[in-house]
Formats: structure tokens, C-alpha cells, sequence
């Protein structure tokens, strides 16, 4: 009832109805104060600790009805291509920017919806960053420097998301291009 009130905005602070996954996350908040208080979170089956299976269905019906939401234009990549290009000859500063600007790219436009940004003003640090050599894997804080031209992979963990899923890694490979390669950029930086 709480849910269907939020959605449908009887209890939605603009009093206008807002979206299923807006319902979902108001519903979720309040579930999670009562777990925090040490209270059972009642959006949870007691047995199996999984969401009950009419709540899933209610939130399934609501994205259904919902509109799509309506798609934003990525950046165009020939843009970032552009920065590369007058960053190349540039001083140390305009290639770091130039690199963070990559990484962001890759890391930071559809994950980073999700980060805790109050609590945590810095997305990432080096303990965050993996790189991989084949098999090997070897922290960003502790890599020989001499092996960060060999590394073929490499990973950026979320360690704190509103969506609540913690530690969930993103990986990506050494790409061929000089200047837009996640692998390349991020070595750059460490």
C-alpha cells in the first residue's frame, strides 16, 4: 500500500506520481532504517530473507506501465579525441587532464550514478585499482613501475554505490589506441 500511495503520489513529496523506480527506492530506504535499527526490514519473506515475491511482482507491474525513460546523447567520442589531440604536445598537466578525462569515460558516465558521493568525495584511490598481467594481478599501490607497460587488463572497484551493491568491480582491456586506452591512462595516472 505504501508503495502503490509513493508511486502513484499520495505520498510522493511533489504530490505528483513518480516512477517505479522511485517507489522502489523510497520503499527500500524505509526497509533498510528498519534493518539499521535492528528491526526485521518487512520487504523481506522472514524465511528466505529474499524480497517477497508480491513486492517484486508489484515493482515488476510498475516498470511496465512507467514511459521509458528517454535516452541521453552519449559524448560524442570524437570530441574526446579532439582533447587528446591538443593534449598530446601539451605540459604534464593538460596529458593528466587529458587521461582523466579517458578514464571518466570509461568508468565514471553510467557506473558512477551509482556512487556514494556524501559520504565519499573521491570515487577512486589506488587501493581501488587492479592491474593484470596475463594472470597476475597486482594492486595499483604496489606494481613494479617498470610492468605498467605490460599490463593487459585492469579493474576499478566501486567500493560504495546507492544502488547498494558494494566491491562490484569493472574491467576493461588494453585497447590499441594510444591515447583513449583505459589500461594506458590509468597507468599514466598511478
Amino acid at each position: 500500500v505504501f508503495m502503490r500511495r509513493v508511486h502513484d503520489g499520495r505520498l510522493a513529496p511533489s504530490g505528483q506520481p513518480v516512477s517505479a523506480r522511485h517507489a522502489e527506492d523510497v520503499l527500500r530506504s524505509v526497509g533498510q532504517t528498519f534493518s539499521s535499527l535492528g528491526s526485521h526490514d518487512p520487504r523481506k519473506d522472514r524465511q528466505t530473507g529474499r524480497l517477497d515475491f508480491r513486492l517484486y511482482r508489484q515493482e515488476r507491474t510498475y516498470k511496465a506501465q512507467d514511459r521509458p525513460t528517454p535516452k541521453k546523447r552519449p559524448i560524442p567520442r570524437e570530441v574526446l579525441h579532439q582533447a587528446a589531440r591538443m593534449a598530446r604536445h601539451k605540459p604534464e598537466r593538460e596529458q593528466a587532464i587529458n587521461d582523466l578525462i579517458w578514464i571518466g569515460f570509461y568508468f565514471l558516465l553510467r557506473p558512477s550514478e551509482y556512487l556514494w558521493t556524501t559520504v565519499n568525495q573521491h570515487p577512486f584511490t589506488l587501493k581501488d585499482i587492479v592491474f593484470r598481467i596475463h594472470d597476475r594481478r597486482y594492486p595499483a599501490s604496489t606494481i613494479p613501475l617498470e610492468l605498467l607497460d605490460s599490463v593487459t587488463f585492469l579493474t576499478y572497484t566501486f567500493t560504495e554505490q546507492k544502488n547498494g551493491i558494494r566491491n562490484e568491480e569493472i574491467g576493461l582491456a588494453r585497447s590499441r589506441d594510444q591515447q583513449a586506452c583505459p589500461v594506458r591512462c590509468t597507468a599514466n595516472r598511478v
